[in-house]
């Protein structure tokens, strides 16, 4: 992150490490919804890491007692800052990083029927999202998702030790909007109310590359550059030697390509790449991905980095990991920007066939630069979107009753019309059984 006078941090402790250290992600399916107290416990144990010392303890106090104007808190796995917002009693928004800010439309009830949004996949699913079993499976998903956050949210502050917040479940409902890094045009169809929006396509800035990858990509003999970063959770070191052996042949055999592998410095092998790859720690993505020569990038689908593709107008081929990036790739699938692997039957023929396919079909190229030319024509040129609303907000803050949907006044089974359903199913099985005795 640049540097900004006007940003100031405290750290407290990180997140990465207490989850790295409990899941591989190479091999467990914490996509599934059954997983997903997996990072919340791991958050909380993060969380109660802090208040286990006196100087965190009485650090994190004084937070809370200050007067802020606005207290925004990522919209996963933030129990330290749900529990900061409801000590502190002003004005609080969720800022989702990485989906559609469902938790807060679920809590404002302006969310659709729970069966049209696939808000958590073990896999990505190439069946039509109004099939009788795709809605099926997400209806259950989220219904199982909401019992287990509703569990832990129950025990959390048992767990940190630290019960002067109070319920912090209605942390969603009560705050004052709600924000997604989601870039609009990009995620399935979910509802737009006032104090729940999006931000517009912004394109990150970048520095120019370093002369050892300008050296490297402009090689003259290269058809082009492709481009390889999975994220930093899942390390290579714990990546099952099938995954690493199909990718390393189909790599070794393309010579005629150049390609950056952002490759961590351990193995548990000692591994000899060919020339025409280079492997790294580090990489700067987003410099080589605007680099001319780059033609394809295999990412895990993080928000950050199929954004930073789409600006970068590079095709994709999705290798999904965990949580929400099943569902990210089949967005992108579902677009016709990419392909995508999947790690758990991915063999060397699957991968070369999804790489030929993406540089040799013409239109994965050209979607992805129609829709970096759709969804950075601005319809408000002049404006930031997101600050003006953050602006309106902030000025009328006491007057958010008027902005509220009813619907999170609404018990779940009222607001979607269970309780008539039920009535009517009863009605009908009465009426059944009395035309079956009639007939009798």
């Amino acid at each position: 992150m640049e540097k900004n006078e006007n940003i100031s941090f405290i750290t407290f402790r990180s997140l990465v490490e207490p989850l790295n250290g409990t899941v591989n992600f190479w091999l467990q399916d914490t996509s599934h919804p059954w997983h997903i107290s997996i990072p919340w416990y791991s958050a909380t144990e993060t969380c109660a890491d802090v208040f286990a010392s006196d100087s965190g303890r009485k650090e994190f106090l004084k937070l809370a007692a200050t007067s802020w104007d606005l207290i925004v808190v990522d919209g996963c796995f933030a129990p330290c800052g749900m529990i900061l917002a409801k000590l502190n009693g002003g004005p609080s928004a969720v800022f989702d990083t990485s989906k559609s800010c469902i938790s807060v439309h679920n809590a404002k009830g302006t969310m659709l029927w729970w069966s049209l949004y696939p808000y958590m996949q073990g896999s990505v699913s190439l069946r039509s999202i109004s099939s009788f079993q795709e809605r099926l499976i997400n209806f259950a998903s989220l219904v199982l998702v909401h019992l287990k956050i509703k569990l832990v949210f129950k025990l959390i502050p048992y767990r940190v030790h630290f019960h002067d917040a109070g319920n912090i479940e209605d942390f969603y409902g009560s705050s004052l909007f709600g924000v997604s890094a989601m870039p609009f045009g990009l995620d399935f169809n979910v509802p737009r109310v006032q104090d729940v929006f999006r931000f517009q396509l912004h394109c990150p800035k970048y520095q120019p590359l370093l002369s050892e990858y300008v050296s490297f990509v402009d090689d003259r003999h290269s058809k082009g550059t492709i481009i390889i970063a999975l994220g930093h959770y899942a390390s290579w070191q714990n990546a099952p030697q099938r995954i690493f052996q199909a990718l390393l042949t189909v790599f070794d055999n393309m010579t005629e390509y150049r390609f950056v592998w952002q490759y961590g410095v351990k193995s548990k092998v000692a591994v000899k790449f060919p020339k025409h790859i280079m492997t790294t720690s580090w990489l700067p993505q987003t410099a080589l991905l605007n680099h001319p020569k780059t033609v394809l990038f295999i990412s895990h689908m993080g928000l950050k980095s199929i954004t930073e593709a789409i600006c970068a107008r590079v095709p994709v081929i999705a290798l999904p990991l965990f949580a929400e990036q099943h569902v990210t790739t089949r967005l992108i699938v579902s677009k016709e920007l990419g392909l995508h692997l999947d790690r758990h039957s991915m063999t060397a023929d699957d991968v070369d066939f999804a790489i030929r396919q993406v540089l040799t079909d013409e239109r994965y190229k050209r979607n992805v630069v129609r829709f970096y030319e759709m969804f950075t024509d601005h319809l408000n040129k002049n404006s930031d979107e997101v600050a003006s609303k953050v602006e309106f907000f902030m000025r009328h803050k006491q007057e958010m009753h008027f902005v509220r949907q009813k619907g999170a006044q609404l018990k779940f089974f009222v607001l979607y019309g269970d309780d008539a359903v039920f009535v009517f199913l009863c009605i009908l099985s009465l009426l059944s059984k009395d035309s079956g005795q009639s007939l009798n």
